[in-house]
């Protein structure tokens, strides 16, 4: 008996999952889109998806353009989406990747968020390859001297970096600072590249021994939530583009982002 129900769980309803793959295309287009390219991009025939698209229209989950026939979505899928984001924490959902990425990886993770004094750890996993940095919460990180505060530099306002930066080597408590604080004039020129790859990386700096690499998340609306920093032995821990842990690293930032609502821009998608 509970095998049979287990078995029916496992098997799940699969109109439900045709009609969540139209309404994923109708998302992604981001606009009014044709019956045809919804079809296509949901893989089913124009015919199926059509009745779909009736009854979505009937529960306000999709609206139809009465001049050109196009569809797009309705405001009960609006409501949907604000009570989804009034309940997401993306910081939970961060911390909750980030420990499975470390015990995967067995590399140490750690969350930042834009504090007082620039990027400041919030949370900590620490992996198993024994490498020690001695991070935790409240620690802050070099806005020019860190994986971390570079992520920062490209992704705010020259203004409130130039600011932070001025802050950080006026700190009479340097000690709390991870990292070298030089002038900004020091990383602008690497600040679109950053912006561009996605990640910022460094190696035996701010640790001797040590690679980090650094990457964004990101919020509805394209706001800075924070960064995700991924340390490990720089002889083990291979940070060259082509390498497949700095896609991984992308790759869990990006599935943070997009559990907060946020889209990636088509090109860069």
């Amino acid at each position: 008996m509970e095998g049979d129900r287990v078995a029916a769980e496992a098997r799940g309803v699969q109109s439900i999952e045709v009609g969540a793959r139209i309404l994923e295309a109708i998302a992604a287009a981001g606009d009014l889109v044709m019956l045809r390219d919804i079809a296509l991009e949901a893989g089913v025939a124009p015919a199926q998806a059509h009745p779909y698209l009736v009854s979505y229209r009937r529960a306000n989950l999709v609206e139809q353009d009465r001049q050109s026939g196009r569809y797009r979505l309705g405001p009960f899928a609006l409501q949907l989406g604000l009570a989804r984001l009034r309940s997401f924490d993306p910081l939970k959902a961060a911390g909750d990747a980030a420990a499975r990425f470390a015990a995967e990886t067995a590399m140490s993770v750690v969350i930042t968020v834009w504090g007082a004094y620039g990027p400041t750890v919030v949370q900590v996993y620490e992996g198993s390859d024994q490498v020690h940095t001695a991070l935790r919460p409240g620690t802050v990180f070099s806005l020019t001297g860190s994986a971390t505060g570079r992520i920062f530099c490209a992704n705010l306002g020259v203004e409130i970096i130039m600011e932070a930066i001025k802050a950080q080597k006026a700190d009479k408590m340097p000690s709390r600072i991870v990292g070298p604080v030089s002038d900004f004039r020091s990383i602008k020129a690497d600040l679109p590249l950053i912006r561009e790859a996605g990640y910022a990386t460094t190696t035996s700096n701010p640790i001797p021994g040590v690679s980090a690499m650094s990457a964004p998340i990101f919020e509805t609306g394209g706001e800075l939530t924070g960064a995700i920093t991924v340390i490990g032995s720089a002889l083990s821990f291979d940070i060259a583009p082509s390498a497949a842990r700095v896609r991984d690293v992308i790759d869990l930032a990006h599935a943070i982002s997009a559990r907060a609502g946020y889209q990636r821009p088509a090109a860069s998608a």
